[in-house]
């Protein structure tokens, strides 16, 4: 499956902690799409399972590291690849067959960075939320210069010019959770141009439960460091009121978006879509408890 570092174009890192129920799918999916010119980096970030094994055996080239969190991990996949564009999804995901062609057609557009959209292999409840909420990322092309404006390319399916990433220093590896966001935003500043198209659907595999689902979002809660870069001894700019208030607000702006949801994938059964945007109210309260968490936990971090 992997290239010769010295002679391709392209790069695809996979980081992975403990994937072996889904690793072997996502590799497939990457074989299926016969490109000899694309080098396959599997940063296996010190599983406990057979991740290695599993990506060895299908051809990857395994990079054994300590456990350090996935941002260290595809950095270090990062400075190991050779390709001039580095490619990234997750050890859950499938790739379409024309992943890398669709991929070509943006690049030749003069953007330094390309992502696309995930979605589900199973329409449950919590499944359709996440499209709920994001629906409008199916809707049209998103350029990305100048400003942050917390729209990002997510990791998950994504390219970005190895140069620029290594001008940029890669990966916080400090985050917790938002380095996908972070990196755009630093890519932003130094003057780059990226683009997020529906063009490009990666699917997931893993199928998230409501529990799991709040879990994800608590952590989420520790992007409250893009707030404390400046002032990090600033009285946080919400309340518990204030935040709850809003994740109310943002549900009732997630069933106005049903019908667009059910236009794009009419595929979602119609007992998910009435359920999601409650299902998204939970795990936006479970947000609200992770940002205080970790602002307080950033705080002391600080005056440490």
């Amino acid at each position: 499956m992997t290239a010769d570092p010295a002679s391709t174009p392209y790069s695809l890192v996979i980081a992975c902690r403990n994937g072996a129920k889904t690793l072997a799918r996502t590799l497939a999916s990457v074989a299926d799409m016969g490109r000899p010119d694309l080098e396959v980096i599997v940063a296996d970030d010190g599983s406990t399972d057979d991740s290695a094994a599993i990506a060895e055996a299908a051809g990857a080239r395994v990079l054994r590291l300590p456990q350090r969190g996935r941002a260290a991990a595809l950095n270090s996949g990062i400075e190991a690849a050779g390709g001039e564009w580095v490619f990234f999804t997750d050890s859950d995901c499938i790739v379409p067959v024309d992943w890398i062609p669709r991929y070509q057609t943006h690049f030749e557009r003069g953007y330094d960075g390309v992502g696309g959209n995930l979605i589900p292999s199973a329409w449950t409840v919590v499944e359709t939320a996440k499209i709920v909420r994001y629906v409008h990322e199916f809707e049209g092309e998103f350029v990305l210069e100048g400003d942050y404006t917390h729209f990002c390319l997510n990791g998950n399916n994504m390219a970005i010019r190895k140069a620029a990433l290594e001008a940029v220093g890669g990966f916080d590896e400090s985050y917790i959770h938002g380095a996908d966001a972070d990196l755009t935003r630093r890519l932003l500043e130094s003057g780059y141009r990226l683009l997020r198209t529906p063009d490009i659907e990666t699917t997931h595999l893993k199928i998230d439960d409501l529990a799991a689902f709040k879990r994800t979002f608590f952590k989420r809660g520790s992007a409250v460091r893009f707030h404390m870069d400046d002032e990090p001894d600033a009285v946080p700019p919400w309340s518990l009121t204030r935040a709850r208030a809003a994740c109310v607000k943002r549900m009732l702006v997630d069933y106005g978006k049903l019908t667009a949801v059910h236009r794009r994938f009419p595929q979602a059964p119609l007992s998910a879509l009435a359920l999601a945007p409650l299902a998204h109210l939970s795990a936006d309260l479970a947000a609200v408890r992770g940002q205080r968490h970790y602002y307080r936990h950033f705080l002391q971090e600080h005056r440490a």
